[in-house]
């Protein structure tokens, strides 16, 4: 299942938060982001100038675990899933202007249209919403965790 296709579009997700967290740790501290990038084959990078390295550089495998503790928590409640759902389509749409390649901003449309879709089409069936919302929580926390375990065995 791990392989599947199925699962491309969180693990997509993943690196996207992973590059995330690494330009989130660049601005608190002082640094500039020049570009993200997400590449296809799970791939990333974000290209910043300043701030203090030794924050940055470990925040991308951290980030990705943590951004998926935050939707699983943030999804046993539905107002709370839906104020996560919010953060993550506006951080999205930030991400368009900054990012550097054409994948990442097709990732990022394609991001918007799945969440917008459970947040306008399922306003009475919040048992569906909280689902979706943790199945896609537990796939970023299981993917970020497997990167850091995988960058721990080298």
């Amino acid at each position: 299942l791990w392989r599947t296709f199925l699962l491309t579009p969180f693990k997509l997700i993943t690196v996207f938060l992973h590059e995330t967290s690494h330009a989130l740790a660049c601005k608190l501290t002082c640094g500039d982001v020049e570009g993200m990038q997400v590449h296809a084959n799970e791939g990333g990078v974000t290209q910043t100038r300043g701030g203090i390295y030794w924050i940055i550089l470990p925040a991308g495998y951290l980030g990705s675990s943590f951004w998926g503790m935050v939707f699983i928590l943030s999804s046993t409640h539905l107002l709370a899933t839906r104020i996560a759902a919010g953060c993550f389509i506006l951080a999205l749409v930030i991400v368009l202007f900054v990012a550097k390649n054409w994948f990442l901003r097709w990732l990022c449309i394609g991001m918007h249209k799945y969440d917008s879709i459970f947040i306008y089409n399922f306003p009475l069936q919040p048992a569906i919403y909280n689902i979706t919302f943790q199945v896609s929580s537990y796939s970023l926390l299981l993917f970020g965790l497997y990167k850091n375990l995988q960058l721990s065995m080298f």
